[in-house]
């Protein structure tokens, strides 16, 4: 049973307002348009933005969605990245992560920003110089996020953004972070502070 079905069948039954000769059951959904449109479904069910409100935060709660300030990284594919309107890029762009050449862990870190934040891509692969973690498809550099252009501050959208990539354990956890203030403090040299950053931030790995 999917979580938003779980949630469904969890609401108390006098608080549906459907004519009770209505199904009352979770497959209920299926008829009122769910899958493609849980909350129009939801709504033919019971005629209250409450509830449908109420319906898929329990769902979202079953789930196990993120918590507010932390990134979800995952595995990820380069069509989510580039059917996703919130990350920016330029055609150039584009054309470097259909030609496969963008490594897995860039792709799906990019995806977990694009599920939180709406971001500017200002160098991926071609559009930087050569001899770099750009060339080989292992950074990126964000200029803006959340429709807030970085310029090196420690609030913001942008600040909270680089806490964010500091924060990422595991494997998908960068080797560089560089941004206008060092954004995991001297004790960790993996992020660090350059004066020719403060216009963006650069995420990369060395392999």
């Amino acid at each position: 049973m999917s979580s938003l079905s779980v949630a469904f069948s969890r609401i108390p039954q006098q608080c549906r307002t459907a004519p009770r000769s209505r199904e009352t059951r979770p497959d209920y959904l299926d008829t009122a348009g769910a899958p493609e449109d849980y909350s129009a479904a939801l709504y033919a069910y019971n005629h209250a933005g409450w509830y449908v409100a109420d319906v898929l935060a329990k769902a979202a709660a079953y789930r196990g969605t993120p918590r507010p300030g932390r990134l979800a990284v995952e595995p990820a594919t380069t069509r989510e990245v580039l059917a996703n309107p919130r990350i920016v890029l330029t055609p150039p762009q584009r054309a470097d992560l259909m030609a496969g050449g963008i490594d897995e862990r860039l792709v799906a870190t990019l995806a977990a920003i694009g599920r939180r934040h709406s971001v500017i891509i200002t160098a991926l692969q071609s559009d930087h110089y050569p001899g770099t973690n750009h060339e080989a498809g292992r950074a990126m550099d964000i200029g803006a996020v959340d429709a807030e252009i970085c310029r090196g501050g420690r609030t913001g959208a942008c600040a909270q953004l680089v806490r964010e990539l500091a924060a990422v354990q595991g494997p998908l956890r960068s080797t560089e972070l560089i941004y206008c203030w060092d954004p995991d403090g001297p004790a960790d040299p993996r992020g660090f502070a350059r004066a020719d950053h403060c216009d963006h931030i650069h995420w990369g790995l060395d392999a």
